[in-house]
């Protein structure tokens, strides 16, 4: 569970990226405003683009976020597995014999 939230963090990484580069590109004057049309007559291919990395950007966040929350509230809250019952014998000091003891 915890490699999903990382790829998903890397996921939300990668799509934020995107945004930024086609935002830039979507507000670069020179190619977006050339032949005296609008800005999105021009670009609106590199705005739905960005608008669509913003929106994965986001959800990667959140989700990856979530994902790596509950596989530490997993870890934490785990049950931890015990020892083994045991038996341990030693001889005894100054009289002849031996001591044991169990673990449980």
């Amino acid at each position: 569970m915890a490699l999903g939230g990382r790829v998903l963090l890397a996921g939300a990484l990668a799509a934020q990226v995107t945004e930024r580069v086609y935002a830039a590109a979507y507000a670069d004057d020179a190619r977006c405003l050339a032949g005296g049309r609008t800005r999105d007559e021009n670009c609106a291919p590199l705005r739905e683009t960005a608008d669509t990395a913003r929106a994965l950007a986001i959800t990667g966040w959140v989700a990856g976020g979530v994902t790596l929350a509950v596989a530490a509230g997993l870890w934490l809250f785990a049950p931890r597995e015990r020892a083994a019952p045991s038996l341990a014998c030693a001889p005894t000091l100054g009289a002849p014999g031996a001591a044991c003891a169990l673990r449980f």
